[in-house]
């Protein structure tokens, strides 16, 4: 994100400087822009990819735990009630 930023600051620089009259000099900054745009969604995509990954995985562990904690009250509860 910061990359684009910087890419787009560098072509108005370009324009403010220079004017619109030459596409060539605006090129480096919009090039700049979109690198590092694609750079951040190559980096982000995969890592938003792993960390719902993650979560399906957490959120798998959690419901087999409580079944598990739920699965020994009831046992327990049914210890205390046949004495």
């Amino acid at each position: 994100m910061l990359g684009t930023v910087w890419g787009m600051i560098l072509t108005f620089e370009v324009i403010q400087n220079q004017g619109m009259g030459v596409v060539a000099n605006l090129a480096g900054g919009i090039s700049q822009a979109l690198i590092s745009t694609m750079a951040g969604l190559s980096v982000g995509i995969p890592a938003l990819v792993a960390h719902r990954w993650v979560l399906a995985r957490a959120d798998h562990w959690i419901l087999e735990l409580e079944q598990f904690g739920a699965m020994i009250l009831e046992h327990l509860y049914s210890d205390e009630a046949a004495k």
